[in-house]
């Protein structure tokens, strides 16, 4: 299954700005979830991982409003279809569980 509307993707990431220091990183726990294309990041990412597969490995670059540039490196973990009930809440229903299994779990 690829990411598209209406799938909840698991993923992990790291986000760096344009001196390389790390801003935010779930790499080394449990992946979150979101429902693409419900707006619930941002469009500018929902962009790039348009298409993707469960475990893709994506390197890109997004300029914010500011036009600063912000690295990421994103882990594809998991999609699936959305259920009617998530599409209409515009989330997941049911989030990861948080166990820490590390970087590379299927959790």
């Amino acid at each position: 299954m690829k990411i598209t509307n209406h799938t909840v993707v698991s993923l992990r990431y790291t986000m760096q700005n344009n001196q390389g220091e790390i801003i935010e990183s779930n790499i080394a726990s449990s992946p979150i979830q979101y429902l693409h294309g419900a707006g619930s990041i941002l469009p500018a990412l929902e962009t790039e991982l348009d298409g993707a597969e469960p475990g893709a490995e994506k390197s890109f670059t997004i300029h914010l409003n500011d036009n600063q540039p912000f690295q990421f490196e994103v882990i594809i973990d998991a999609i699936r279809p959305a259920t009617q009930q998530e599409i209409q809440q515009g989330k997941p229903a049911k989030p990861v569980q948080e166990n820490n299994c590390g970087p590379n779990c299927c959790c």
